[in-house]
């Protein structure tokens, strides 16, 4: 199973009888607005993404019509085309954010199968769903391709003023340590599309490329061709963190298929941090973290009182969130100090969803 995190927190399951069920929900990665997706052209394999995304191994049927309801606000997608092999649904094909000739009575929803309890794997960690690299040798490698929010369509980022900041943070994105090497003159081959971005200004230890100084989107010098577009070499190989139910906690290189250790425990939730290579985890009574090899390990938050249901590792901001069983909201930074409740709520909390690009 693989899983953005980061996407997954923008589709969810509505008005279902159970969690595996439900009216199919999304929103834009820039957006807090939930909408709806038209069943037109819906079938099994779009389903077996939105699936996926939620954590469950396959998927029984689609629902057409609002079998569950008619959903309130836009509707988002329509036309989508998977193939079923998709790690996010907004990796699919469709016509376009809020492109539909359809009513909320054509609301799509499906019923999912089993679920995967205590797996979570990340690919290329906190990996954005707008930015890849194309053309190169090894997938850590490529012409730095970009894309809006609200488009499909790929584009290309122009080499002036590219450096190794900018190039850092590309890396970082897409799950790799840092950047070997800035690679301009179209390098990797001229890109097609539009030229999306020029003079960018990143200091380095930004979230994603799009928090970084720049013009403004499709902005650039009349002198930016696609013969300057920017690429990259970033250090090291792809890889996924796996926790299972018995196996403990392991990498696994996603080139050969070899696996790593890393830690003994199978913790109830497990996030990355690509910023600096730790992982973190949550068990019933604390939270903790360690590098990716397993090395200084510790436990950073004693959960005193209550036993632990959720937690979110919040990359913008640099702190971690967490919910138990009394209801209550908690964030530490993520060395653990300034714990602090910040809400009490009504019932016990299944899951928390932060904004992605603002913590």
């Amino acid at each position: 199973m693989i899983v953005s995190f980061s996407d997954s927190s923008r589709i969810r399951l509505a008005e279902g009888s159970g969690p595996n069920e439900g009216r199919v929900e999304v929103r834009p990665a820039d957006s807090s607005r939930w909408g709806t997706v038209c069943h037109n052209g819906f079938d099994l394999k779009d389903a077996e993404v939105v699936c996926r995304m939620l954590g469950y191994a396959n998927v029984y049927r689609v629902r057409p019509n609002a079998y569950f309801g008619e959903g309130t606000g836009p509707i988002y997608l329509e036309d989508l085309q998977c193939d079923g092999t998709e790690s996010s649904l907004f990796n699919c094909s469709h016509r376009g954010w809020w492109v539909h000739d359809c009513k909320h009575g054509d609301d799509v929803g499906v019923v999912c199968g089993t679920y995967i309890e205590h797996l979570v794997i990340c690919y290329h960690f906190n990996v954005d769903s707008r930015i890849r690299l194309v053309g190169g040798s090894s997938q850590s490698e490529g012409r730095v391709e970009v894309r809006p929010a609200d488009s499909m369509t790929w584009g290309t980022v122009c080499h002036n003023q590219f450096d190794m900041k900018d190039a850092d943070v590309v890396c970082k994105m897409l799950g790799y340590p840092s950047a070997q090497q800035v690679r301009n003159n179209a390098y990797f081959g001229p890109g097609r599309g539009p030229i999306f971005m020029d003079d960018l200004h990143c200091n380095g230890d930004e979230t994603s490329l799009f928090n970084c100084s720049y013009p403004g989107w499709m902005i650039h010098d009349l002198n930016c061709r696609y013969d300057q577009a920017a690429g990259v070499e970033c250090t090291g190989e792809p890889f996924l963190l796996v926790s299972t139910l018995f196996d403990g906690t392991f990498q696994i290189e996603i080139k050969d298929g070899s696996k790593v250790n890393a830690l003994s425990l199978s913790p109830l939730s497990l996030d990355y941090d690509p910023m600096t290579d730790f992982m973190y985890w949550a068990e019933y009574g604390s939270i903790g973290r360690a590098r990716r090899d397993g090395s200084n390990t510790e436990t950073i938050v004693e959960l005193r009182g209550y036993t632990y249901t959720c937690s979110r590792l919040d990359h913008a901001g640099g702190n971690v969130y967490w919910s138990d069983i009394g209801g209550h909201i908690s964030v530490a930074r993520k060395d653990g100090s300034f714990v602090r409740t910040l809400l009490t709520s009504q019932g016990t909390l299944k899951q928390l969803v932060l904004d992605p690009r603002n913590g």
